[in-house]
């Protein structure tokens, strides 16, 4: 390891040790702190309850579904996708996949046996690259992806939590979260960082009739 790698290993080690969330993860066996980032909006908004089935696209490593698993037990059902391999997590099934394949919806709506999902949620973001161009790109063909996969799979009336950032996409985003809910609303959990720009939008309510009305997200 190199002078600088080490500094910078020692700087994130520091700020791990320094920090709550981290440390209840690892109190709790929990697989990141994203856990109570779920935890936190599941308390303030009732999302989640025994005998669910629920749908966390961009799982791994799997922290929300570790949480949604939980709360819905054994009556209940957690299907996880994500294109990056996840450690297994008992009574979570797992499917490696890319979420912008063409075919997506066809094999989520297969694997899943038929199943509506009466929640969604996600808490997956792409890979920054530093062009704000391209972000935007990626994170428009994010947005798409989940609100074409509610489309298919969320049940009537079901909810969606997903995170976004700020672009220039975000008022159409918000728009059609609008739209397609009996209401929306937007909440940053504690366990978010403060310096980060990432937030997410709390919808429940589901409108599938309403689809027909939104705007492309581009």
């Amino acid at each position: 390891m190199t002078r600088t790698s080490k500094r910078t290993a020692s700087k994130w080690n520091k700020r791990r040790q320094g920090d709550h969330f981290a440390r209840e993860a690892s109190r709790l066996g929990a697989r990141s702190r994203s856990y109570f980032k779920l935890q936190e909006m599941d308390h303030k908004f009732e999302l989640l309850k025994p005998g669910l089935t629920v749908l966390d696209l961009g799982a791994s490593p799997g922290g929300w579904s570790q949480y949604a698993c939980s709360r819905v037990g054994g009556e209940g059902e957690v299907f996880a996708v994500d294109i990056l391999e996840m450690q297994p997590i008992t009574g979570v099934r797992f499917l490696k996949l890319d979420l912008s394949a063409a075919d997506t919806v066809e094999r989520v709506t297969h694997w899943m046996g038929d199943r509506k999902a009466n929640v969604v949620i996600s808490d997956m973001a792409p890979n920054i690259t530093g062009n704000s161009t391209i972000d935007a790109q990626n994170y428009s063909r994010l947005y798409s992806a989940i609100f074409v996969i509610c489309g298919k799979i969320l049940e009537a009336s079901g909810s969606l939590v997903f995170k976004f950032f700020q672009t220039d996409t975000t008022a159409v985003l918000r728009r059609n979260a609008h739209l397609l809910f009996e209401s929306s609303l937007i909440h940053k959990p504690k366990a978010s960082r403060s310096r980060s720009q990432e937030a997410y939008i709390v919808a429940r309510g589901y409108k599938p009739h309403m689809v027909a009305k939104t705007l492309p997200i581009q």
